[in-house]
């Protein structure tokens, strides 16, 4: 039997989460799925964990390849791999409510083929240093959709989504010259033609591990991302929401940098964002430059 829902979870070097992970799927009250690993060139005994699994339930499958090509390669194999008429993405570190496969699964069932998708709401576990806080990402709009995603007023993760599987065979899959913002891409593209609806409550727990230096990588997205989408943001939502795409992407690059103590890259990217969009918030352009100030003050102080 076919069945219903593909779960898609990409790994690299994961033996100390991906049991949570496949676990948190296993308890899901919803049962028709199977569940697609990729070890994508791991170093250590992920791959051992899963088959462990494996044996426990026939619905793990498990794809293992020697190099290590990142995630979107990953997904793009697994997803050619699937069955099922829905795709839901997991990634291997984070975790499922029991019931998200239930809620989105009777959603879309429920709707037209013109909604290509279905989102929810999360708990984040932001971890650094050995602590960890808590935030909720509670949605509001019961719709995500093309402008307000690419204007930054909403928010897409990707362990929170699941696709009409024919939908992809449209749009293409996961860019793979993308170190990060894939998955803001793949969506993106999906929402030119499709509909997304978006389920408020949190139905996953997405865990935030900030162990390296992350903004170089994200400007490299970022300058990709902008130059694919960049002619299309323009003739499809004009000059000024244009500019404020700019402007919000340079000005969350200078928050990065800021945060990893690269304080003159930071302030070129806030003159760059002010150069698109001078007046997008004082109170948020105060806020920045005062977090740029903080370190003279505390050296004064002392």
């Amino acid at each position: 039997m076919i069945p219903n829902v593909s779960v898609i979870i990409p790994a690299y070097n994961r033996r100390d989460v991906i049991g949570r992970a496949i676990e948190s799927v296993l308890a899901q009250s919803f049962q028709n799925f199977e569940i697609l690993i990729g070890d994508d060139g791991s170093t250590d005994d992920t791959s051992e964990i899963v088959r462990q699994y494996q044996h426990k339930d026939s619905r793990i499958v498990l794809l293992r390849w020697e190099v290590n090509r990142g995630a979107s390669w990953a997904r793009n194999v697994l997803i050619e791999r699937a069955r099922s008429k829905y795709i839901a993405f997991l990634d291997s570190d984070d975790e499922w409510l029991p019931e998200i496969l239930r809620e989105q699964v009777g959603m879309m069932d429920r709707l037209p083929d013109e909604w290509c998708g279905v989102c929810c709401g999360a708990r984040i576990i932001k971890e650094w240093n050995g602590a960890a806080r808590e935030v909720m990402f509670a949605p509001t709009r019961t719709e995500m959709t093309y402008k307000n995603l690419a204007m930054c007023r909403q928010r897409f993760i990707t362990s929170t989504c699941m696709i009409r599987g024919k939908c992809i065979g449209s749009i293409g899959l996961f860019d793979t010259e993308l170190p990060r913002q894939q998955d803001v891409d793949f969506i993106l593209r999906l929402l030119r033609d499709c509909r997304m609806a978006v389920i408020t409550k949190p139905l996953a727990v997405i865990h935030m591990a900030m162990e390296k230096p992350l903004a170089d990588e994200t400007l490299r997205s970022k300058l990709h991302l902008l130059s694919k989408h960049n002619d299309e943001f323009r003739r499809e939502l004009g000059r000024r929401a244009y500019r404020y795409i700019n402007g919000c992407s340079w000005l969350e690059m200078t928050s990065a940098f800021i945060a990893e103590g690269q304080v003159l890259k930071g302030i070129r990217y806030l003159l760059l964002a002010i150069s698109y969009t001078p007046f997008l918030s004082v109170r948020l352009y105060g806020r920045i430059v005062k977090s740029l100030l903080r370190p003279a003050i505390t050296t004064r102080d002392g």
